[in-house]
C-alpha cells in the first residue's frame, strides 16, 4: 500500500535555478555601484581631514607666525608604513583608528623658496579603486580652496603633483 500526501507543495529544482540565477544577476550589477559609493565615502573623509588640517595650520599661524609643514601620515595599502599613521607633528593633527584609513596626508611644498607664508595640503588615496592605476588626490590651500586633482573615480585629472613631506 502506497501512502500518498495530498496537496504537495514546494520547488522544483528549476525554480530554485532561476532563483539563484537572478539574484547572481542583480548582485553582479549592484557591485560596481557599491564600490563607487564607498569610493565616495572615503574621499568625503578625506575632504572633512584636509578642512580640520587647514584649521589647525591656521591656528598654528596666528601663534607662530607662519605655516607648518605635516609630515606624510596615513598608511599605505601594504601596510608598510603602519608605524607613520600618526607621527607627531606641529599642529597637532591626529587621524583616529588607523586600522581604515586610505589616504596619506601632509603638505606638499608649494614654492621653491620653502617660506611658511603658504601651504597646501594633499591627500592621497593609498587604496587604488576598481583597478584604477593613479590614486585619487585632494588638495586644500591656505585660502581653503579644495580641489580634486586626480579623480579616480571618474578617471579625471592627472596624477599627484608635489610630494607629501616626509
Amino acid at each position: 500500500m502506497k501512502l500518498r500526501l495530498k496537496n504537495q507543495e514546494g520547488f522544483t529544482l528549476i525554480e530554485l535555478m532561476i532563483v539563484v540565477a537572478i539574484i547572481s544577476i542583480l548582485a553582479t550589477l549592484a557591485l560596481p555601484r557599491f564600490q563607487v559609493f564607498q569610493a565616495k565615502a572615503l574621499r568625503s573623509e578625506a575632504t572633512y581631514n584636509l578642512g580640520v588640517i587647514a584649521t589647525y595650520e591656521e591656528a598654528y599661524r596666528i601663534e607662530n607666525q607662519g605655516y607648518a609643514r605635516v609630515n606624510q601620515m596615513g598608511v599605505t595599502a601594504a601596510g608598510a608604513n603602519a608605524g607613520d599613521c600618526n607621527v607627531d607633528n606641529p599642529i597637532g593633527f591626529q587621524l583616529t583608528n588607523c586600522s581604515k584609513v586610505k589616504y596619506d596626508y601632509g603638505t606638499i611644498d608649494v614654492d621653491a623658496a620653502n617660506t611658511d607664508n603658504d601651504f597646501e595640503a594633499q591627500a592621497r588615496s593609498t587604496l587604488i579603486l576598481s583597478g584604477l592605476t593613479d590614486p585619487d588626490c585632494l588638495q586644500i590651500n591656505q585660502d581653503r580652496e579644495s580641489t580634486i586633482e586626480r579623480d579616480a573615480i571618474t578617471e579625471q585629472g592627472t596624477v599627484c603633483a608635489g610630494n607629501i613631506d616626509s
